[in-house]
């Protein structure tokens, strides 16, 4: 049997709200405060009420399914081996068809002794009355981590989590401990990708941010991880990978329209070539953007006749430049993802108006050293910068060719149709060959070089 990666999901209350199951964050249950029923000492206090607080709850889960993201996740499980560390105390992960659940908080169709945390029982959906007693005389309550209680799978949670190969975080704010600091332990040079709605503090740790409810979000997740890139067809055609990654910190605010326009007619440009050149030619798209609160994978490596074109709601400048965590994670994941043998043909483009300012992940000799291993195989890297010394931050991070734009409307605007005009250039020259061997040393010596933005060509060999 061959090696399965191993995918580690954290799920909070977001994945099964959209199943009908309330949170109760912060609110009330009838006229309680939903504290006076979550904590040991509410338990103390009215171990009555906490009984007909989870006996409702536990009818509630009798009555619900397992949606669209509790089954992806499980159906996950065809590739990778899926282990799911749950916030949630119900039992939607395995009903949906999960096959290894830690649940770090409990279960709800389930009550201990009172006396005895070992001495536990599985009740399914039915109500526990008060008076009941467990086999040691003890009263039967919920058997649920309260808060005033030690959460102990934290430390077999924290085990699977430090072997994971990718780690996915869903519907969760990383808003309760110790959980939210089980992203901590993942190894540094995996992919981590969180999905929720809203903005979550990211514990320390840059992810691939997918900023959507869990359903829509774990279809977007599994398109990314099962990503299966065509082979070569029979007249040979070339896979081109266009990889950008754009900045989103907040100085690109006030060229903000400018910059959607620009990398939509990128992408056009890129459609384009795949219209003129379809029998030679197969256009795939990347599109990473990164600022100081979330480096976010747009899309990954979809044909570029899918890609969608950027808007106002998808680019939202704000935040800092975390410039080589950006191309650290995108790179790394990407070199992961193609295979050496299939023809491919990868060009990396980098959109700054500012200078690197707050990676955690990747330092600037770990970028030079990255770039540097894939322009041997023939990767081509372009970087693209306003406001610092262009040329000078290229060379740091290996990269000969560079292009130095003013970060304003127009001088943004101009930046990209040069952008566009050298691309287009870079595709029709790559058509020219007529053979694989002879186009391989050509866009070797092109991705060692200097000169992908100059007006001419200057390399006259077409065959």
């Amino acid at each position: 049997m061959s090696y399965q990666k191993k995918l580690v999901a954290l799920t909070g209350a977001g994945i099964s709200v959209e199943s009908g199951l309330p949170t109760f964050a912060g609110g009330k249950w009838e006229q309680h405060d939903v504290q006076d029923v979550v904590s040991i000492e509410g338990w103390r206090r009215n171990p009555e009420l906490m009984l007909r607080f989870y006996n409702e709850r536990r009818k509630q889960l009798g009555e619900v399914e397992p949606n669209a993201a509790h089954r992806i996740l499980a159906e996950l499980e065809k590739d990778f081996d899926v282990t799911v560390i749950t916030q949630n105390v119900d039992n939607l992960h395995e009903r949906a068809g999960s096959t290894k659940v830690v649940h770090l908080h409990g279960e709800l169709t389930k009550v201990r002794s009172s006396q005895r945390p070992e001495m536990v029982f599985d009740i399914g959906y039915r109500a526990i009355q008060w008076g009941e007693q467990a086999p040691d005389g003890s009263q039967l309550r919920p058997h649920i981590v309260w808060y005033g209680e030690s959460v102990t799978m934290i430390g077999a949670a924290q085990s699977i989590v430090a072997a994971a190969d990718i780690f996915v975080i869903i519907g969760s704010a990383l808003a309760v401990y110790p959980a939210a600091e089980l992203v901590k332990h993942a190894k540094r040079d995996i992919p981590i990708y969180l999905i929720n709605p809203s903005e979550v503090q990211q514990q320390g740790r840059f992810m691939n941010i997918i900023r959507e409810k869990a359903t829509v979000g774990m279809e977007k997740l599994k398109s990314m991880l099962t990503v299966t890139l065509p082979k070569p067809n029979k007249e040979g055609k070339t896979n081109i990978f266009n990889v950008i990654i754009l900045d989103e910190s907040g100085s690109m605010s006030s060229i903000k329209q400018e910059a959607i326009n620009g990398y939509n007619e990128t992408l056009q440009t890129i459609q384009a070539a795949q219209k003129e050149h379809t029998d030679t030619q197969g256009h795939f798209v990347t599109l990473v953007t990164f600022a100081g609160n979330a480096i976010k994978s747009v899309y990954d490596c979809v044909p570029c006749t899918q890609a969608e074109e950027l808007n106002t709601e998808t680019y939202q400048p704000g935040g800092n430049t975390p410039l080589y965590d950006a191309m650290g994670i995108t790179l790394s994941k990407f070199r992961q993802t193609l295979d050496a043998t299939v023809d491919n043909e990868v060009l990396i483009t980098v959109i700054t108006d500012g200078q690197e300012n707050a990676s955690r992940e990747y330092t600037g000799t770990q970028i030079y050293q990255m770039v540097n291993e894939l322009k041997a195989q023939g990767w081509m890297f372009t970087y693209i910068g306003a406001n610092h010394n262009v040329e000078e931050a290229a060379k740091r991070m290996g990269i000969g060719n560079s292009l130095e734009y003013k970060s304003t409307k127009r001088g943004t605007s101009e930046m990209f149709l040069k952008e566009n005009m050298s691309r287009k250039r870079f595709y029709d020259k790559m058509a020219s060959f007529d053979s694989v061997s002879k186009r391989k040393e050509a866009m070797f010596l092109d991705a060692i070089g200097s000169n992908f933005f100059d007006d001419e060509d200057t390399d006259t060999k077409k065959s």
